[in-house]
């Protein structure tokens, strides 16, 4: 073998090599970007209306899936909790509220799934009397493959001086 055979072949065999490792790494970017662990973000809010001795609380809730992957959603596990304060315990000094738990909720029950860079959200009213609770907090849970994520959010009614 002659050296432009030589060179031939060595330049056949560098680029059948850079083709193959660029397959291989293409191929595994694709499938370990479909098997990262999830990352969602989760997010709760909410706002308090009075109107007439009825309190209402419209909940909002969203899902972010940050990552690239389709990510199960599991309802076991997830879910809308609203805990409330009642008007009648006296606060003498500060301290922590007393949340009493009110309710459990099911959310984003119509969604088995949300894909890569997918929002979806969970709106809910919901309805208290007015005089037994002065605030509410909202905790938001989400659950997949034993995985869960959370937020929570403290609402309270604005009251309007006259």
């Amino acid at each position: 073998m002659n050296f432009p055979e030589t060179v031939d072949t060595l330049n056949k065999l560098v680029t059948t090599g850079a083709m193959i490792t660029g397959g291989v790494w293409a191929y595994f970017n694709f499938i370990k970007g479909r098997i990262y662990r999830p990352r969602l973000q989760v997010e709760i809010s909410g706002s308090v209306i009075l109107i007439e001795e009825r309190m209402y609380i419209k909940v909002l809730a969203k899902l972010h899936n940050v990552g690239n992957s389709v990510v199960l959603l599991e309802q076991k596990g997830t879910g809308l909790r609203v805990l409330g304060e009642e008007r009648n315990n006296p606060v003498t000094t500060i301290r922590n509220v007393n949340w009493k738990q009110l309710a459990t909720y099911p959310v984003f029950e119509n969604h088995g799934w949300i894909e890569g860079k997918e929002t979806i959200s969970h709106e809910q009213l919901l309805v208290a009397p007015v005089d037994k609770y002065q605030a509410f907090c909202l905790k938001l849970r989400v659950v997949s493959n034993k995985i869960s994520w959370s937020h929570s959010s403290i609402v309270m009614p604005v009251i309007e001086e006259k």
